[in-house]
């Protein structure tokens, strides 16, 4: 897509991969969130990827929003679009693995908390240091409890600290950690792992799991179970599975 100023994006293999690309630090201005939805936007409805990757460009992931556009005049367009970006990402049904290269702040992070898989580098950086400027971070108060605690999420909302990738490893953000030459490796081995599976399954594990997260064990596995009866059974894959499986060898997913 050559008409994109401020990200890189292609789909390969059935792999769709989002790269931020606004030296020197991939600062998000309202420019570029229009460009990256304008790709989320078909990606929701392609039945034909398997997963999504979100990187940075150069030594950077994304140092947040751009304090410009937080003006009166423009602050509504920039949260609409910035907003929009999340809403995007949320409904997508597959899998969305974040490789965080770099600094991750502000807007930054909460692309990460987004992610359904956080690979980093051991030398980036995370934090919302919006409260040092008078504001707090909407995305983050709605996605911080996905992964952490009150106590961990409230002192990151509140403090603007900046913490390492180990510390956010520890909170529960960052699912992998690895040295900054073993990060193309590390990623690229764990899309190469997901990119073997089933889509609808895969979407279906998703959805599922997205349903039933911290809610009482009863209801949440009779949502569970509803959707493996009624739904999983029902598909092509399943039965190639098994079939693969009689048959010792490895499955051809018809992702149906």
């Amino acid at each position: 897509m050559s008409d994109l100023q401020h990200i890189k994006y292609s789909i390969t293999n059935g792999v769709a991969r989002l790269f931020f690309n606004r030296p020197p630090v991939n600062v998000l201005n309202i420019a570029m969130m229009k460009e990256i939805n304008s790709v989320l936007e078909p990606l929701v409805k392609d039945n034909s990827v398997k997963l999504l990757l979100i990187t940075g460009e150069g030594n950077a992931f994304c140092a947040g929003v751009d304090v410009g556009e937080h003006s009166p005049d423009k602050v509504s367009g920039m949260i609409s679009s910035f907003h929009g970006m999340f809403r995007l990402l949320e409904s997508l049904e597959i899998p969305v693995v974040v490789s965080v290269n770099g600094s991750a702040l502000g807007g930054g992070m909460e692309v990460a908390l987004a992610g359904d898989i956080v690979i980093a580098s051991n030398q980036a950086k995370f934090g919302q240091p919006e409260i040092k400027l008078g504001f707090f971070p909407p995305i983050a108060a709605v996605l911080l409890q996905r992964h952490m605690d009150w106590g961990r999420a409230f002192e990151i909302c509140v403090t603007g600290r900046t913490y390492g990738a180990a510390e956010m490893k520890e909170f529960g953000l960052v699912g992998r950690v690895v040295e900054p030459d073993k990060l193309q490796v590390e990623t690229d081995a764990v899309v190469a792992e997901l990119a073997q599976n089933s889509i609808p399954v895969m979407k279906l594990a998703k959805k599922t799991l997205k349903a039933v997260w911290g809610r009482p064990f009863e209801g949440a596995l009779g949502e569970a179970e509803g959707n493996f009866l009624n739904k999983l059974m029902k598909l092509a894959d399943v039965q190639e599975g098994i079939r693969s499986f009689a048959e010792k060898r490895r499955p051809e997913w018809k992702n149906s």
